[in-house]
């Protein structure tokens, strides 16, 4: 998928920050179409270039609501809406400067492993297996797998998406030496997505 096939995050932040100010600011009509239902990749322009000019009006919005927002007249609640902070920092990544015209950018502005992937879980990322692509996070499980006795899982943790297998937590962390007395046993990961 290219870069600008992943606009679903942008939308859903711009969607989450007009909902969180509905009451208190005017949002303008065409925001409603636009940010109304949750923005899915069949539903996306099927040109690139027609994506790219969609993603440069999704940034060019998210910028007039940031600029609104820094009016003298705001109230500083809204300013500092966790809707709002998030808007804010996934355009820093995501798009140029509203100076430099306000663009998508063609690579963001930080790796995949630090960016804001989702609006509504600031801590998913997203992932990637060989040809399998997820927002989420790893679970790794460790079972135990000797033939004579009960398979058991002796060990669950989540970590961020992109964390590559080899780099995966120990299997027993909270018991040294586990590796002398502990029957044989496997690592399994598998996906959370959102």
């Amino acid at each position: 998928m290219s870069r600008s096939g992943r606009l679903a995050p942008p939308h859903s932040a711009i969607s989450s920050a007009t909902t969180s100010l509905r009451n208190s600011w005017d949002v303008p009509a065409e925001w409603v179409e636009r940010y109304g239902e949750r923005l899915e990749h069949e539903c996306l322009p099927k040109e690139e270039q027609e994506r790219i000019a969609y993603a440069n009006q999704v940034g060019a919005d998210g910028w007039m609501l940031l600029a609104a927002l820094e009016a003298s007249d705001t109230p500083d609640w809204m300013k500092t809406l966790p809707a709002i902070s998030t808007l804010r920092t996934m355009w820093e990544q995501q798009f140029e400067p509203r100076e430099q015209g306000g663009q998508w950018r063609a690579e963001p502005a930080f790796p995949a492993a630090q960016l804001i992937s989702s609006p509504y879980d600031l801590e998913a990322r997203n992932g990637k297996k060989r040809a399998t692509v997820w927002l989420g996070y790893k679970v790794h499980f460790t079972q135990t797998c000797d033939e004579e006795a009960p398979q058991l899982i002796t060990h669950v943790e989540t970590t961020p998406a992109p964390l590559s297998d080899e780099g995966g937590p120990p299997r027993d962390p909270y018991r040294p030496g586990w590796e002398e007395t502990a029957p044989r046993a496997t690592s399994y990961r598998c996906r959370i997505c959102h």
